[in-house]
């Protein structure tokens, strides 16, 4: 890991930071950081690769948000990142989903204690892509993003994905990921990350050459 960031780090410094290959990390109740290398998830939403090459196209100084997982006590799995936020929409007791919409909000809030009013939803419809779980997928201006004034835990798991991208200035990405907190420790989060697109998209494409979909790789900047 790199040292600590200096209290008058500015902006063009950062810049040139990125350039020299960093990502931005704040562990939860832990130091701040750059890291030369990451673990990255094998395991991917179809749309994901597209969604984060369209924002590269758009924005190609964007910052994406990461988000990161508990290492196991015995020192196996975990530890690994994936971009933005995933959930799944939960039933109800009349066999009925929540709406993809109201999904995606609950799933931000519930893992970073922010919300949004403004989702812009990536059609993925006319992709040819076989790589993936099929998933609604969000993508989220950094600029719509403020903490939440209620906090919604909903359990439960399903079949109908739904994910989270929010994108913005790097000074807007980290400063999510320096107040972003999980509300419901189950979550095991362990960590926030800002993440170049550029580095994002180039992540997204090694995971899928790998065949095993639930393992994780290093990525070395």
């Amino acid at each position: 890991m790199a040292s600590t960031q200096p209290p008058s780090f500015s902006f063009d410094d950062l810049v040139k930071e990125i350039s020299a290959n960093t990502i931005f990390i704040r562990w939860i109740g832990g130091p701040e950081n750059f890291s030369k290398s990451v673990l990255v998830t094998t395991y991917y939403l179809k749309g994901q690769l597209q969604a984060l090459i369209e924002i590269s196209i758009r924005f190609p100084e964007a910052f994406i948000l990461f988000v990161g997982y508990h290492v196991k006590l015995d020192g196996t799995g975990g530890g690994d990142m994936q971009p933005g936020l995933t959930g799944s929409c939960v039933p109800s007791d009349n066999g009925k989903y929540e709406k993809v919409s109201h999904a995606a909000v609950r799933e931000l809030i519930e893992e970073t204690g922010f919300a949004t009013s403004s989702l812009q939803w990536f059609d993925t419809s006319e992709l040819d892509d076989k790589f993936g779980r099929h998933a609604t997928i969000y993508l989220v201006d950094a600029s719509t993003i403020e903490v939440a004034e209620s906090v919604p835990i909903v359990k439960g798991e399903s079949t109908k994905k739904v994910s989270v991208i929010p994108y913005g200035t790097y000074e807007q990405i980290v400063t999510i990921a320096k107040n972003a907190k999980p509300v419901d420790e189950d979550e095991g989060i362990g960590y926030y990350a800002a993440v170049s697109v550029q580095h994002a998209v180039k992540m997204l494409e090694k995971a899928r050459t790998f065949k095993n979909r639930k393992s994780v790789f290093v990525y070395d900047l």
